[in-house]
């Protein structure tokens, strides 16, 4: 039985948009003069190079139209898209991607196995013998050879080292050689780029050359454009701390701190200013009708250039959950607000389900995925909740992002709001003398419930004819769409 293997489609997708950017007029940079990328690029390699290897000759024009065809070989092209000083860490995923010339003929067993859920798209499945023969031609090195040299290819192979391939895109390029030099020990560095973009990815490419067949390829570099971000970026989140949040009690409130919970802050005063019927509106077209009035709040403009997706930003950090809806592996990630770098990462798996949920009833529908989240003085704030009505969901839970462990949690049911919003933090203040407002509802009553930040205790709650949805603090006032009612209240502390 062949084992089903999932394969990153993120590296591919981005490059498609640089890889399928257009062939306009845009001339290449052979013809741009001293200053084009690839030239300094490759001028900056020749030095070293001919420092080690011995005066070294410019490549003719025949030289790089030899080198052009060479490099844009379904079998070789792939060799491009990763940065590698031995050719035998290059991201063999990218050059065997869409089947490198070589790929087998697809039996209705293998769509059932590796697209088992009808994704549809394209599905690349290269054999084993197929790749070593490839490596063999372009590198001299068997598929052994990478894998026994630690490629990490080894774990997007199944029990066969087959290869599949699920995608709906393509990682197809098209470079030309620009410039580049042949050295007394007959290797040869090649410099190309995309000549049809207008932010081309940029390759130096060193081969060694042979008498009766094609050079093999011995090392690359990606000098300029999406794929050498792109590389940067992952090499950012290979340094990534990882933490595994603990799991967390779904029965009832929870205390975890050294000793007896803070004393509780004084509520936040909530002064009806308006109550109307909204007739059940998109709470798109709520918050497009007031933007420009919560704009003039600086405070809240300045908010929004770090909220992406459902999790707000805050301190000196934002949070960035990618994908709506995941309840395998939820979390998020932290980011340094001025350098726009990840440092954290927090696995929130364990906030998915109860320790007793029976495994028929673990799914997407059931999952309490995270809804909104704050990072306030060093705590990762929370809420999460399903759609079940169990009882045993809607908490704001505080836990320390750093090793994982829960400060504290409230009761279920106080917060069924998509968001929630915090008051009396203002200007670096403790959290002790912050409050945490959200919408819910306890059975007992549908309300704004107000959280001491420190604590976790419900210290106070406004009743509301309707359910909220989203809250917004703007401008002194707090406006809350429910499910068929407007509400704005004046915002004052005691």
């Amino acid at each position: 039985m062949r084992r089903k293997i999932l394969l990153p489609l993120v590296l591919a997708s981005l490059f498609l948009l640089s890889a399928c950017g257009g062939g306009g007029t845009e001339t290449s940079d052979a013809d741009s003069g001293d200053d084009a990328p690839s030239k300094s690029a490759g001028d900056a390699a020749a030095g070293s190079m001919s420092d080690m290897l011995g005066e070294a000759v410019e490549l003719s024009e025949d030289d790089l139209a030899y080198y052009t065809a060479f490099l844009n070989e379904p079998d070789v092209y792939g060799f491009l898209l990763s940065s590698y000083d031995d050719v035998r860490d290059a991201d063999l995923f990218q050059v065997f991607y869409d089947g490198a010339g070589v790929a087998g003929e697809i039996e209705d067993w293998m769509r059932e196995a590796y697209d088992p859920e009808g994704y549809g798209g394209d599905l690349t499945f290269v054999p084993a013998e197929a790749m070593d023969a490839v490596l063999v031609h372009r590198t001299g090195y068997t598929l052994d050879e990478f894998l026994g040299y630690g490629n990490a290819f080894v774990y997007q192979l199944d029990e066969e080292q087959d290869f599949f391939n699920v995608h709906g895109d393509t990682n197809r390029l098209h470079v030309e050689a620009v410039s580049g030099e042949r050295y007394p020990d007959g290797s040869v560095r090649v410099d190309s780029n995309e000549w049809y973009s207008d932010d081309p990815n940029v390759f130096s490419t060193v081969l060694l050359e042979r008498e009766d067949d094609d050079p093999l390829i011995y090392s690359n570099q990606v000098t300029r454009g999406i794929l050498l971000w792109m590389q940067e970026q992952q090499a950012i989140d290979d340094e990534i701390r990882t933490t595994t949040a603990e799991t967390p009690p779904f029965d009832g409130y929870t205390w975890s701190g050294d000793g007896p919970a803070p004393e509780d802050p004084l509520p936040v005063t909530l002064d009806v200013v308006s109550d109307t019927e909204n007739g059940g509106s998109d709470p798109r077209d709520w918050m497009a009708a007031h933007w420009d009035e919560w704009m003039r709040d600086p405070d809240f403009a300045a908010a929004q250039s770090d909220v992406d997706g459902q999790v707000q930003d805050a301190d000196a950090f934002f949070l960035y959950r990618p994908e709506d809806g995941v309840y395998e592996g939820e979390g998020l990630t932290v980011w340094t607000r001025e350098e726009e770098t990840p440092y954290l990462s927090v696995d929130l798996s364990a906030f998915l389900f109860p320790p007793d949920t029976e495994e028929a009833f673990r799914g997407p529908e059931t999952a309490q995925s995270v809804r909104w989240a704050r990072l306030l003085n060093g705590e990762l704030i929370v809420s999460n909740w399903d759609d079940m009505g169990t009882g045993r969901s809607a908490f704001l839970t505080a836990l320390d992002p750093y090793d994982g462990t829960i400060l504290w949690r409230t009761d279920p049911g106080m917060c069924e709001s998509e968001d929630f919003v915090v008051l009396g933090v203002l200007d670096g203040t403790r959290a002790s003398e912050g409050v945490l407002v959200c919408g819910g509802s306890t059975g007992e009553a549908v309300a704004l419930y107000q959280i001491a930040l420190d604590s976790g205790r419900m210290i106070d709650r406004t009743i509301l004819e309707s359910p909220a949805d989203w809250l917004v603090h703007a401008n002194s006032h707090l406006y809350v769409h429910c499910r068929d009612r407007d509400y704005e209240f004046a915002v004052s502390f005691g």
